[in-house]
């Protein structure tokens, strides 16, 4: 049966099933909101100090550059596109790892 916290094969495919994202995928997107501390500015759906991830997906939805723009926005911060408040830079994420956080938000953040 499954095992309480961890992935199992049956977890895994409800992901992709649900989602339409490899829950490989959504694990190491979860791996990097956390390390990054993401969430903590960022809601999925809403505000809180950043703009909700949903906002940043209509945004910049078919926008053949978004996944470079949002990589480097995510690496190396920014200000003045959503307010007054600077989004500091995520140094401590490799450029894979931006790309693969920009990707999952304009799926739109998928769970």
């Amino acid at each position: 049966g499954a095992i309480r916290g961890q992935a199992t094969a049956a977890t895994a495919t409800a992901a992709t099933a649900t989602s339409g994202t490899p829950a490989s995928e959504l694990a190491a997107v979860r791996e990097i909101t956390g390390k990054a501390a993401c969430l903590g500015c960022h809601g999925v759906d809403r505000k809180i100090v950043g703009p909700g991830f949903n906002e940043v997906m209509a945004k910049y939805k078919g926008n053949d550059k978004a996944e470079n723009y949002l990589a480097d926005k995510i690496r190396h911060g920014g200000q003045g596109v959503w307010g007054s408040v600077p989004m500091p830079p995520t140094t401590m994420l490799g450029d894979a790892e931006a790309s693969l956080l920009a990707r999952w938000i304009l799926k739109g953040a998928p769970q």
